[in-house]
């Protein structure tokens, strides 16, 4: 219980998404799914995080270039 805590703190991943991870994995892998359960779900959410950002948020504010100026810095 104090290992998700403390996780949450340093790379902002939800305890329960650890605790499910860890379970799940664990049960499919054993000793190995539940060693590599953490970072594999950290690694995950980042680029989960990363594609969301980059890909569909910066399109979106791409698309708005020619209509607002303040979006594209233009003068």
């Amino acid at each position: 219980m104090i290992a998700p805590w403390i996780q949450k703190r340093t790379i902002a991943l939800p305890p329960a998404l650890t605790m499910l991870s860890q379970t799940v994995l664990g049960i499919l892998f054993g000793l190995i799914g539940l060693i590599v359960a953490t970072p594999f779900i950290a690694v995950l959410l980042v680029a989960v995080r990363m594609i969301y950002v980059e890909w569909f948020l910066e399109r979106k504010s791409g698309s708005d270039c020619g209509r607002k100026v303040a979006v594209c810095g233009a003068k």
